[in-house]
C-alpha cells in the first residue's frame, strides 16, 4: 500500500456509516471493517462512505482542523510523513527476515517439502489494508502478528525485534541462560541447560525403543506428532548430535516428552520399576524445565504447543497436576490463537494461505493440535467451574482430515470419506462428540434447573450420531480376530466415549428414577450404558490392554462402575455383583501406576460395604442367616422408598468426608503409590485430600434442587481426574 493509498484512507474525508450499514439503516462503528460487517462475513462489501468534502467537490488545503471534524493539509502531511517513517521500518524488517540464518535444527514434528510461496491472507481478511495492520501490530508490540503477517518461512525462527545487535531473537530460544532471562537470579547466567536436560536422558539405544515404545501406544491417543517427520529429526540427532547452540529447544522438550510416556507403557515389564516411574516423573518435570528456560511465552512457537499436547498427557493422567496442567493448556489455547490456528479453515483450492501455514502438512497438524486442545477445554469444562476458553463462534479451524500421516506431505493425495477407516478416523467422531457435551456445558450455565427436555434432546443427539458411525466402529465384539489392533483400540474407546457421554447426561437423574416415573428413562439409559462399559473395558483387557494405561479410560471405567454398584444395591444379581468385581480387580491391578485407580478402589470398596444394609437394615446373627438364605429368601431394601434412597446418599456424605480424614488408615488398606520414587507421595500430593465434604463444594444452583449427592462425587472426582 502506497502514499497515494493511505491518502484515500487518512485524507480529508470524514469517516461516516460504511455503504451496507447505511443501506440497512444500522449503527456502524466506522472501523474498516465495521462490527457488523464483520459479524456477517461480508467484509468485502464494506467500503466507506465518502465524507461531504468530497461529494461537495472540496479542495483539500482550503479545509480548517476544526471544520465538521475534518483533517487540515498540514495534519495529514504529518500523518503522511509518519507512515513513510514506519514503511521503512517495516522494509528494515523484511530485509532481517530475507537475510537471518535458519535454525539448524527446526522443532517438533513438520519438517515438509517446499511449497510455493503463497501470497499473505491477513488474519482479519482484509489482505491490502494488512500493511497497516502490521504498523499497529508493531507500534502496539503484537510481535507474534507481526511475525506471522510479514514472514516469508513457514518456521518462524528468525525474525528480530530492536536495533542492531541489541535486538533479540523472539522465537528462537538460546541454548544457555542469558543475563535477562527470569530465572537468572537462581541460574547461574550462562548455564546450557539444554546440555543439562539431555545428560539426564538413558543411552541412545534405550532412547530409541522408549521413542518407538510412544508411536505404538500413546500417539494413537492424540494423533499430534507427524511421524515421519519426527524420526528424521531423531535419526538426525541420533547420527549426529549437533551442540546445543544448534538446536531447538522445542525438538528437545517434545524429545524428552516422547521418552518420558513411552517409559510410562513400559514400567510393568521393567525389573526396577520404582526407578522407571521416578526416572519418568524426572523427564517430565525436566520437559517442564526446558519449556520454561526457553521462554516459551515470549517465543510463541507452533512447535512449543505440540510438546505442551503430550505434557497435557501426563499431566492429567500420570500426575497429579490436573489444575496446573489446565492452567497450562489455557495458555497453549491463547498462543494458538495468536498463530491463527483457530482460522485453520477447510483446504480450498483457491484458498490463500499465510507464510506460517502455506504447507498442507503444517495446516493439518496444526488443525490436530487445535482441536486436541478444543477437546480438553471443552471437556473439562464441568471439572473447572463449567468453563472453557474457546467460544465456538470464534472457532473458524475445520476438522481434521481424514488422511493417513504419511500422505499428508503429498499435494495430490485426497482424504478418505469417514466411512473409509485410516488412524484419523476416530479423533473426528470424538471431537464430535465432545461439541454435543460443550452444548451440555453451555445449558448448565445457563439454565439454574436444566430442563429435562433438553437432556432428552441430547440423548436423541448422542444415540443418532452412534447409530450413524461407520460400520468398523459399530460394535467392537464384532470385531475379527486378525482385525488392525489399531481398528480394534479405536473402535473400543470410540464406542466407551459414546456410552460415558449418556452416563453422564443423565446420571443426575440416577438415583431420582428409582423413586420418580418420569426419570426411569434416565435410570435405565444410565445403567444400560454403564453395563456396556464395563463389558468394553473387559474386552480392552483382553485385545487392547494399552488402553488401560490411560487416565482417560480408567475414569472411564469408574464413572460406569458405580451406576452398576448403585442399581446392584437396589436390585442385586449375580452378574450385576460379578461385573463390579472384576471392574474392581482391574483397578487393583493398576494401583502402583494410576492415582485414578487407586481412588476408584477406594470409592468402590466403600460402596460395597452397605451390601448387607440394603439387603436388611437390621443387624445381627437372624440377619446374616437371612442374607445367606438360611431362614427364606434375601429380603432387599425397596428402591423406590426414601429410607433406601437416604441410606445411599449418606453412604456417599461418609465416603467423601473420609476421603479427607487422616491418611495413615487409608494407606495401610492400600498399595502405596511410587509418583517419582518419592517414598510418601501421598503426603506430597495428597491422594485423596482434592475430594471434599458435598456441602463444600457450592454446586447446588447447578442442577434442580435437592442437589443430588452422586453427581456430587462424580464432579469432586472430577476436580482431580478431568473427563476427557
Amino acid at each position: 500500500m502506497n502514499i497515494d493509498q493511505l491518502g484515500d484512507l487518512f485524507g480529508p474525508r470524514q469517516m461516516r456509516n460504511c455503504l451496507p450499514c447505511k443501506k440497512r439503516k444500522i449503527k456502524c462503528d466506522r472501523k474498516i471493517p465495521c462490527g457488523p460487517c464483520a459479524l456477517r462475513r461480508d467484509i468485502k462489501s464494506c467500503t466507506p462512505a465518502l465524507g461531504r468534502l468530497e461529494e461537495m467537490g472540496g479542495d483539500v488545503a482550503s479545509v480548517s482542523s476544526t471544520a465538521d471534524g475534518y483533517v487540515s493539509s498540514n495534519e495529514f502531511q504529518l500523518l503522511a510523513s509518519k507512515v513513510e517513517a514506519l514503511q521503512a521500518k517495516v522494509q528494515e524488517l523484511e530485509a532481517r527476515v530475507g537475510s537471518g540464518p535458519r535454525h539448524p535444527a527446526s522443532s517438533a514434528s513438520t519438517a515438509a517439502s517446499p511449497a510455493p510461496q503463497a501470497k499473505v491472507m491477513s488474519r482479519r481478511h482484509m489482505a491490502d489494508d494488512e500493511m497497516v495492520y502490521a504498523l499497529e501490530d508493531f507500534q502496539g508490540g503484537h510481535r507474534i502478528n507481526a511475525m506471522r503477517n510479514i514472514s516469508d518461512s513457514p518456521e518462524i525462527t528468525t525474525v528480530r525485534f530492536g536495533n542492531g545487535e541489541g535486538g533479540h531473537d523472539v522465537s528462537t530460544a538460546p541454548a544457555d541462560v542469558t543475563d535477562d532471562h527470569p530465572l537468572s537470579f537462581v541460574i547461574t547466567p550462562g548455564t546450557d541447560y539444554l546440555a543439562k536436560a539431555l545428560a539426564l536422558l538413558p543411552d541412545r539405544q534405550t532412547c530409541e525403543l522408549l521413542v518407538n515404545q510412544y508411536f505404538e501406544n500413546v500417539e494413537w491417543f492424540q494423533r499430534c506428532l507427524h511421524y515421519p517427520s519426527f524420526m528424521h529429526q531423531c535419526r538426525q540427532f541420533w547420527t549426529a548430535p549437533p551442540p546445543t547452540s544448534q538446536l531447538s529447544a522445542d525438538f528437545i522438550c517434545t524429545y524428552i516428552m516422547v521418552i518420558c510416556l513411552g517409559l510410562r507403557t513400559v514400567v510393568n515389564n521393567l525389573p526396577g520399576m520404582n526407578n522407571a516411574l521416578a526416572l519418568a516423573d524426572q523427564l517430565y518435570h525436566v520437559a517442564e524445565g526446558v519449556m520454561w528456560c526457553s521462554r516459551f511465552l515470549n517465543r510463541q512457537t507452533f512447535e512449543s504447543l505440540q510438546a505442551i499436547s503430550l505434557m497435557t498427557i501426563y499431566g492429567f493422567g500420570m500426575e497429579d497436576g490436573s489444575d496446573a496442567t489446565w492452567a497450562l493448556l489455557g495458555t497453549a489455547v491463547k498462543i494458538a490463537q495468536n498463530l491463527g490456528m483457530n482460522r485453520l479453515e477447510a483446504e480450498a483450492a483457491d484458498k490463500v494461505w499465510s507464510p506460517v501455514w502455506n504447507t498442507r502438512l503444517r495446516r493439518e497438524m496444526g488443525r490436530r493440535v487445535w482441536w486436541t486442545f478444543v477437546s480438553l477445554d471443552w471437556a473439562h469444562a464441568i471439572a473447572h467451574g463449567s468453563t472453557y476458553v474457546i467460544h465456538p463462534t470464534q472457532n473458524l479451524t475445520a476438522l481434521p482430515l481424514n488422511i493417513e500421516e504419511e500422505l499428508l506431505d503429498d499435494p495430490n493425495a485426497q482424504p478418505q470419506p469417514l466411512s473409509t477407516y485410516t488412524h484419523m478416523s476416530m479423533h473426528i467422531f470424538r471431537f464430535k462428540f465432545v461439541q454435543m457435551y460443550r452444548e451440555i456445558t453451555d445449558h448448565m450455565m445457563t439454565h439454574q434447573n436444566p430442563s429435562y427436555q433438553f437432556i432428552l434432546a441430547m440423548d436423541d443427539q448422542i444415540i443418532e450420531l452412534a447409530r450413524n458411525l461407520p460400520k468398523h466402529f459399530g460394535d467392537p465384539t464384532d470385531l475379527p480376530g486378525d482385525a488392525e489392533p489399531s481398528l480394534v483400540l479405536d473402535s473400543i474407546f470410540l464406542n466407551i466415549t459414546a456410552n460415558i457421554r449418556l452416563i453422564r447426561l443423565h446420571r443426575p437423574y440416577l438415583l431420582r428414577g428409582y423413586q420418580d416415573p418420569r426419570y426411569h428413562r434416565s435410570k435405565d439409559r444410565c445403567v444400560s450404558a454403564s453395563q456396556t462399559v464395563l463389558q468394553l473395558i473387559e474386552l480392552a483387557t483382553r485385545r487392547a490392554p494399552v488402553l488401560l494405561g490411560f487416565w482417560t479410560v480408567l475414569f472411564y471405567a469408574f464413572s460406569a462402575a458405580v451406576p452398576v454398584v448403585i442399581d446392584h444395591l437396589f436390585d442385586p444379581t449375580d452378574e450385576k455383583r460379578q461385573s463390579v468385581l472384576q471392574i474392581l480387580e482391574t483397578f487393583r491391578e493398576h494401583t502402583a501406576l494410576s492415582p485414578a485407580a487407586r481412588k476408584s478402589v477406594f470409592v468402590l470398596e466403600r460402596l460395597l460395604e452397605v451390601e448387607n444394609q440394603f439387603r436388611d437394615p437390621t443387624t445381627g446373627e437372624a440377619s446374616m442367616k437371612r442374607r445367606r438364605g438360611e431362614n427364606g429368601p434375601e429380603a432387599a431394601m425397596s428402591p423406590g422408598t426414601q429410607q433406601a434412597d437416604e441410606l445411599l446418599r449418606s453412604t456417599i456424605r461418609n465416603i467423601l468426608e473420609r476421603a479427607t480424614q487422616s491418611e495413615s488408615t487409608q494407606q495401610r488398606n492400600m498399595p502405596p503409590p511410587i509418583v517419582g520414587g518419592r517414598a510418601n507421595a501421598q503426603e506430597q500430593h495428597g491422594t485423596f485430600n482434592e475430594l471434599a465434604p458435598a456441602d463444600a463444594l457450592g454446586l447446588d444452583s447447578m442442577w434442580a434442587p435437592p442437589f443430588d449427592i452422586l453427581d456430587t462425587l462424580w464432579t469432586q472426582t472430577e476436580n482431580s481426574w478431568p473427563a476427557q
